[in-house]
């Protein structure tokens, strides 16, 4: 046992298709602005950074909580956007997405559900669904197949502590750095354009 481990949980990856589809919600008729396929995975709720008042999956609603990176947001904030003169996008804003999630198992079986963002985190650089909602979506959908772990969390007393990186560097463990975030982000950015472009025929609309 290495004293400098806190706290060691898993990333499970979906074992199945996700396709989102993004819209705005203008209370009478959803506009939709963008599909894309997706990916999720899951951590337990112990490193989950965000609030979790809406992070429980009811199985009754359909309806998949999703967590987001922050950094990713504000990426499209004060970078992509800005070099680009497009309007930012505040959290509060959220509230407007209407997201419609639809599953591909591996037998080609397809079912719809909805999703919300639950928050956003300032530490895990992935999309995050719920784990009782991964467990029992890679049973249905992936029945076959086991979900192995993708990457390791780790959860330190000291993140400063220089013998950490020593440490990994003499395992030739890999540590998660910006390279590695390069396809989340541009799903990212394409979704945050999507929903630049959904605002704007809102606005037109009740013009």
């Amino acid at each position: 046992m290495q004293p400098l481990r806190a706290h060691t949980g898993s990333f499970t990856p979906s074992l199945f298709q996700v396709y989102l589809g993004l819209g705005i919600n203008t209370g009478a008729e959803n506009t939709s602005t963008l599909s894309t396929e997706m990916f999720f995975e899951s951590v337990p709720d112990e490193f989950i950074d965000a609030r979790l008042e809406k992070w429980q999956y009811d199985e009754s609603s359909r309806i998949i909580p999703i967590i987001i990176p922050r950094n990713y947001l504000n990426l499209y904030n004060f970078g992509y956007a800005q070099s680009r003169n497009l309007p930012k996008i505040t959290e509060g804003m959220t509230g407007l997405l209407s997201i419609d999630i639809q599953i591909q198992g591996n037998d080609g079986h397809t079912e719809q559900y909805k999703g919300i963002i639950a928050g956003f985190s300032n530490r895990l650089n992935t999309i995050l669904v719920p784990q009782s909602f991964m467990a029992q979506a890679n049973a249905m959908y992936a029945p076959n197949t086991e979900a192995n772990a993708s990457r390791l969390i780790i959860e330190v007393n000291n993140p400063a502590d220089s013998s950490i990186a020593v440490y990994f560097q003499k395992k030739k463990y890999e540590t998660e750095d910006n390279k590695s975030d390069a396809g989340r982000v541009t799903y990212f950015l394409r979704l945050m354009v999507g929903i630049v472009l959904g605002v704007g025929v809102f606005i037109c609309l009740l013009s």
